[in-house]
């Protein structure tokens, strides 16, 4: 506190002696040894060129590769949809119709609204499933009745 008292408040025009005796020092001191500039030198420079580099990496190679990759997925699924579309839908759409005006006539002709006539046909639906699940032991049995004749 006494060499604050001397150099500032008795004898004020000491401090600019000292400073001009002791330049390189006070240049020193003043500055801050230059830790400042050297840690922007060494750190923050460094830092921000890594920034710059991965940022570059990063919007010419990944986002060149997912925008790629999304334009390549959007054309495939056009490809797909149009295949979909235009061959699948069509192909089973033609089916379809092939189908209701071959069986319409059919079916319109069966459908009379009289209950025996639908009894009737799920007795012979039933007859004909049994006659299918049975063919084989049917089948044996008509060959050695034939046989037995013959």
């Amino acid at each position: 506190m006494l060499l604050g008292g001397l150099f500032y408040v008795w004898r004020p025009s000491l401090p600019d002696i000292w400073a001009s005796r002791l330049r390189p020092l006070y240049r020193a001191s003043y500055n801050k040894y230059w830790v400042d500039e050297f840690y922007g030198v060494v750190v923050t420079h460094r830092t921000m060129d890594a920034a710059r580099a991965v940022f570059a990496f990063d919007s010419k190679i990944v986002d060149g590769v997912v925008n790629g990759l999304a334009a390549l997925s959007r054309l495939f699924s056009r490809i797909v949809g149009g295949i979909d579309k235009y061959f699948v839908d069509g192909l089973v759409n033609t089916i379809a119709a092939f189908i209701v005006r071959l069986m319409s006539p059919l079916l319109r002709a069966a459908q009379t609204g009289f209950t025996q006539n639908y009894a009737l046909v799920m007795i012979v639906g039933l007859m004909l499933f049994v006659a299918a699940f049975f063919a084989g032991d049917i089948a044996t049995m008509l060959r050695g009745i034939f046989a037995a004749i013959m």
